[in-house]
């Protein structure tokens, strides 16, 4: 089943949206967005079992630590 859906963005988020979709290679936007929705739900799933998401470098060390508090 296919739901459509109209989203407002300003520039900034526009502009975004383009750069992740030529940076990705994705053939469109909703292939961005679907794909967005997802590593964002997985992120917060494992933040939820109480893992922390970081980037790790080449050498295997822990250059970051995303932090994905929720919002109040």
């Amino acid at each position: 089943m296919k739901h459509r859906l109209q989203l407002d963005f300003n520039q900034v988020a526009y502009d975004k949206l383009l750069e992740l979709r030529k940076k990705s290679g994705l053939p469109n936007n909703a292939e961005v967005i679907r794909q967005a929705l997802s590593i964002y739900l997985f992120l917060l799933e494992n933040r939820d079992t109480g893992l922390r998401p970081g980037l790790v470098n080449k050498d295997d060390q822990i250059e970051a630590i995303i932090s994905l508090e929720p919002r109040e």
